[in-house]
């Protein structure tokens, strides 16, 4: 898998918990690590274990009219 792949993955996932659906943080967390051995480099695998990591601060909804 590369890393367009697996993007496109961790969208949908970003997605599913943004919609207000049953899907739950850890759930998709376990569903994107279960493809980490499928990417195929070491820094690729890295990169995607960090937007893993960081998937429940991706998922959170801004605040209207905040800056980051």
């Amino acid at each position: 898998m590369d890393d367009l792949e697996f993007n496109s993955r961790f969208n949908n996932a970003l997605s599913r918990l943004r919609s207000g659906g049953t899907a739950t943080v850890q759930e998709e967390q376990e569903r994107l690590r279960a493809l980490l051995p499928e990417i195929e480099t070491e820094r690729d695998r890295q990169w995607a274990a960090k937007l893993i990591d960081d998937l429940p601060r991706a998922a959170t909804p801004r605040a209207a009219g905040r800056c980051r």
